[in-house]
């Protein structure tokens, strides 16, 4: 009898250790994967200036050429909305699944190197 309560503490203290080994490995995947959101958002907002002020030059460089201002920022509004058509219509191949990979990436690595842990 003294046996069986030795192995129920052990496969409790076991279980114990499996639930705390799960949690910080969903820690550190929740963390890998705000680290990678806040990237991306930080990259975007610097793409986004760099747009924005590329585009500002552009326009002026065309309205020098042209002599109207007014058609120098309307051909940058123009070139800006076909790039934002553009990535509409491409938005599953250039944002969902690339983001959907890393997902996966970031949780099956996890995962590997659990399995390859318990070898």
């Amino acid at each position: 009898m003294e046996e069986f309560k030795k192995l129920f503490l052990l496969l409790k203290e076991y279980l114990e250790a499996q639930k705390d080994n799960m949690a910080l490995g969903a820690a550190e995947s929740i963390t890998v994967m705000l680290s990678a959101v806040t990237l991306g958002f930080v990259l975007i907002m610097l793409a986004s200036v760099v747009l924005l002020l590329a585009s500002f030059a552009l326009a002026h460089t065309v309205a020098e050429y042209s002599g109207s201002a007014a058609l120098g920022f309307a051909s940058q509004a123009v070139l800006v909305a076909i790039i934002g058509i553009v990535v509409w219509f491409r938005r599953n191949a250039w944002i969902t699944q690339p983001i959907a990979r890393l997902m996966v990436h970031i949780f099956l690595e996890r995962r590997n190197a659990g399995k390859e842990e318990m070898k």
